[in-house]
């Protein structure tokens, strides 16, 4: 048995596939098949029941599975311990988003920190809020930004920002406003560009209108797109407004024409949200990471 084996197994049972695994250990799929192999011949057992639809631990595969948990743990607590005694912040953090928050806060955020520590790297998988949970409860990411809480007894939400939402209008868009404030009846006379409700941030968005009772069925929708970026430059080629949160549009007013505004009389904030286990092992640099964010928005460092 070695750690190569364990990390296979460990791969393979969290995504119940050898494809998945073989994908997310950058191994081909006959070099995982050949680590479980050799890990059950060795343990003289099987440690997956397979057939054409799914694969699952055998009851032999969940006593192993906890036991190399806790080994491949220890040994990234021996690498991060030396790490930590040599004063090397270095190594790679695991974090996941969700659309609201991510778009916008990370790419600055990541520069910033990257300057800091040139070692440090991340792999950033942008997926739903139950996704995201998921990922973390599962231990396959470490880090999360999210806008939405779901309650669990491991994870560690901390609030750490606020965004209102925005108007965004065509550059030619001749509308009536107010100090750049837009009546409610103008504003649903628009036709609209958003994210459907099945989409990443839609069903946000949608949750949020209906909470200042407006339902997105009585809006003119022209599309709805899920991509964050097409949603801008279409705005800008003057085929509609879009509602996005005000740091999303600053953000992307850097690379389209569009002018935005607040609506009269409706308050929508999307709240930021950075989550961790703290069941789970977190290295060095995530440790890191997560005092810099909370360094950055006036917060008590958590380690």
């Amino acid at each position: 048995m070695d750690i190569k084996q364990l990390e296979a197994f460990v791969a393979v049972a969290k995504n119940q596939s050898f494809s998945k695994a073989a994908k997310e250990l950058y191994l081909t799929q006959p070099t995982i098949s050949s680590h479980i192999q050799n890990l059950e011949n060795e343990m003289q057992t099987s440690l997956f029941n397979r057939n054409n639809k799914s694969i699952t631990l055998t009851d032999s595969g969940y006593i192993l599975f906890n036991h190399a948990i806790a080994i491949l743990n220890d040994c990234k607590r021996a690498v991060n311990d030396i790490r930590d005694y040599q004063g090397k912040i270095e190594g790679n953090v695991d974090l996941v988003y969700t659309c609201v928050p991510g778009e916008a806060i990370l790419p600055p955020m990541i520069k910033k920190f990257s300057s800091q520590y040139p070692g440090a790297t991340f792999t950033l998988k942008n997926m739903t809020h139950d996704q995201a949970i998921s990922e973390l409860n599962n231990d396959n990411a470490s880090l999360c930004l999210t806008s939405t809480i779901t309650e669990s007894d491991r994870l560690v939400y901390t609030l750490f920002s606020k965004n209102d939402l925005v108007l965004v209008c065509p550059p030619d868009l001749d509308i009536k406003n107010k100090d750049g404030f837009v009546s409610l009846e103008s504003f649903k006379k628009l036709p609209l560009i958003l994210k459907s409700d099945e989409s990443l941030d839609g069903d946000y968005l949608s949750r949020k209108l209906n909470s200042v009772g407006i339902n997105s069925k009585d809006l003119h929708i022209r599309a709805y797109i899920d991509s964050d970026n097409l949603i801008m430059s279409m705005v800008s080629a003057g085929i509609g407004s879009t509602l996005v949160t005000n740091g999303l549009a600053q953000y992307g007013k850097r690379y389209n024409n569009f002018n935005i505004y607040r609506i009269e009389n409706l308050s929508m904030v999307s709240d930021h949200y950075l989550v961790y286990s703290d069941k789970k092992f977190l290295s060095p640099t995530e440790k890191a990471f997560l005092n810099y964010v909370f360094e950055l928005y006036n917060l008590d460092k958590p380690f």
